[in-house]
């Protein structure tokens, strides 16, 4: 697929293998192992692996296409392994790997509203395929991924990406941000304090702070994301949250209420450096001061 429009894409500096793995372990994540999983899991595994070889045939990839989809929708975390897993493998020819992550792409397209409890772990299905220790990999599969994690920011509020930094928030149904570093495709910072799901994330215009939005919750915080002096050296892995924002609550018809309408209606968008604009699930618009 083509870099999307606008020039939006990935920068090409990454860390060493050796700077990587002297990153705190809680910023690394473990490589699946195939022999922990279930036997049952396994041979789906297979099964899945089996329908994209398949999907490699030009007259077979709306069938097969249409079984993976399936089967994502019965098990997210199924189609996210082994895409991830085929995106690595190389050895199969680039066509091959690219495509694993395309199949991704169609399946947050036609399903979103399945999507957000896994955006983590479907981030770092890509990221993988951009590890500095791979650098023949990362090549290969930079385009194919920018074009993933751009589908991700424009679908989902609870992603942001800031192109300078070529930093990449992810909003998680567990109550945290993680904050990706593409350079290094590592995890980079986790924010920690909103009491329920985040429905939206937004890097200010300098990616210095970051603003986020929990509708469960009724809360938006505003997030220093940069390490500033001591404190700042101090705080490490985490972010300093330096504004919370209570809301009132809304009373929603059922259908409004659900992770299709709010991926539709909730934004936050950046108006200045001191002053954050959400429009809410009833598309109430709420203005907020930073300082």
């Amino acid at each position: 697929s083509a870099v999307p429009r606008g020039g939006w894409r990935l920068g090409s500096s990454f860390l060493s293998v050796t700077q990587q793995q002297a990153l705190p372990p809680k910023l690394r994540w473990g490589k699946e192992k195939e022999s922990e999983r279930p036997q049952a899991d396994v041979e789906l595994f297979q099964l899945v692996l089996r329908v994209f070889t398949l999907f490699q045939s030009q007259s077979l990839q709306d069938y097969c296409l249409s079984i993976l989809q399936q089967l994502a929708l019965r098990d997210p975390p199924l189609l996210i392994s082994a895409m991830g897993f085929a995106a690595r493998r190389l050895d199969h020819g680039p066509a091959y790997a690219a495509s694993a992550l395309s199949v991704l792409v169609r399946f947050v397209n036609r399903f979103p509203h399945k999507v957000p409890p896994w955006l983590p772990m479907l981030t770092e299905a890509v990221l993988r395929c951009l590890e500095p220790s791979d650098p023949t990999l990362r090549r290969a599969s930079l385009q194919a991924a920018t074009s993933a994690l751009y589908e991700l920011v424009k679908t989902f509020p609870m992603v942001s990406f800031h192109q300078t930094s070529q930093r990449f928030a992810v909003g998680t149904a567990d109550n945290i941000i993680i904050i990706y570093d593409l350079r290094t495709a590592t995890r980079w910072k986790m924010l920690s304090g909103h009491k329920a799901r985040v429905s939206a994330v937004k890097f200010s215009e300098d990616g210095n702070l970051i603003a986020s939005y929990s509708s469960p919750e009724k809360v938006v915080r505003i997030w220093q994301c940069v390490s500033v002096g001591f404190l700042g050296g101090l705080l490490g892995i985490t972010g300093r949250c330096v504004k919370k924002h209570s809301l009132p609550g809304l009373k929603l018809p059922r259908t409004q209420a659900s992770t299709l309408q709010q991926l539709t209606h909730v934004t936050l968008d950046w108006r200045s450096q001191d002053e954050v604009l959400l429009v809410r699930e009833n598309k109430e618009r709420v203005f907020i001061k930073v300082y």
